[in-house]
């Protein structure tokens, strides 16, 4: 296998990881407005590999800062 099929094959697991939480995010913040887009979940996901790394690290920043609060 090549790095770059390595690399694909990571990118498609976290991805399709990404998906599933960002989907469950929307739904279970959908009354708050705030909240949807301190996580970045407004809109749609952007395709700049950059940008996308950037919105998911803002959607898990901001999530460990909301188990935080919760316990």
């Amino acid at each position: 296998m090549t790095a770059y099929a390595a690399f694909t094959n990571k990118k498609e697991a976290i991805e399709d990881t990404y998906a599933m939480h960002r989907k469950k995010a929307k739904v279970a913040f959908r009354n708050d407005p705030v909240l949807l887009k301190q996580l970045e979940l407004t809109g749609s996901l952007p395709k700049a590999y950059i940008k996308w790394v950037e919105t998911m690290k803002a959607f898990y920043s901001g999530s460990d800062l909301i188990g935080q609060l919760q316990a």
